[in-house]
């Protein structure tokens, strides 16, 4: 069953990446229609078992029937995330709420007038702090961004190996477990499983773990109350502080302590 991700109360949201960086730590689905406009940088994303890179103009649509998360983007990547309702898109509305109806879906690149446009209804919904007004911003986006990927090109994903995907599953699941149990669940070996996902993800079964571990501590110590770093550390699957430190700073290009005081 899709989980909801407003609350009943509340048709649509909108937000730029860039000011706030959300992870999924599973696939999932959910109750409303997610679409990402992607403004710059690149990112590589997995929906229903395929594999889309996105770069800047790109729309991307995730239906309420899809599975979907985010796998890694670079430094620069930045993009609208526009969260639907169900009651905002109901019919006669623009936009359907499952990829079941039919209708073109996936990603598609815009023309560059017409990803100004879209970006310009975006920053002009997320300015009007109205609900009534945002409301009417959010449905005057979906009816232009629905009408305007209709014409556009489609970005074309790889279909995924199905290993891949359990690995992906197993690391999010749980980073901190060991890579010979990931392939087990994934069901290849661990030379196999690292050779196809260097191949369709671009990096090694190790390296996404890393970085899922370094994504589950972000997220311990984005909430309040969060314990000590070296705690942090250890729950997300780090062997030791000093494992942590040395892989923190090659990823981040500082200490964590002055990472999360300046965040």
């Amino acid at each position: 069953m899709p989980a909801r991700y407003l609350d009943q109360a509340t048709p649509g949201a909108v937000w730029r990446r860039a000011t706030r960086r959300r992870f999924d730590t599973m696939p999932r689905r959910h109750h409303e229609v997610v679409a990402l406009h992607a403004l710059a940088g690149t990112m590589r994303y997995l929906i229903d078992g395929r594999i889309l890179t996105v770069g800047p103009r790109t729309v991307l649509w995730a239906f309420s029937d899809q599975t979907h998360m985010l796998l890694a983007e670079s430094a620069d990547f930045d993009m609208w995330v526009v969260v639907l309702s169900r009651e905002l898109i109901a019919p006669p509305g623009p936009v359907p709420p499952t990829v079941s109806a039919g209708l073109p879906h996936g990603a598609f690149t815009l023309a560059p007038d017409d990803h100004a446009e879209l970006a310009a209804i975006a920053a002009g919904a997320v300015a009007d702090d109205t609900l009534s007004w945002r409301s009417a911003g959010l449905r005057w986006w979906a009816m232009r961004a629905w009408n305007l990927c209709r014409g556009a090109a489609p970005a074309v994903g790889a279909q995924t190996h199905p290993a891949v995907q359990r690995a992906i599953e197993a690391i999010e699941a749980e980073p901190a477990q060991p890579l010979a149990a990931i392939a087990a669940t994934a069901g290849l070996g661990l030379p196999r499983l690292t050779q196809v996902f260097r191949k369709e993800i671009g990096e090694t079964p190790a390296h996404y773990r890393t970085r899922c571990r370094l994504r589950r501590v972000d997220q311990t110590m984005a909430d309040t109350g969060a314990p000590g770093l070296l705690t942090a550390a250890l729950d997300a699957g780090f062997g030791s502080y000093a494992q942590f430190y040395r892989t923190f700073v090659a990823a981040r290009g500082m200490g964590p302590r002055a990472y999360y005081r300046r965040s």
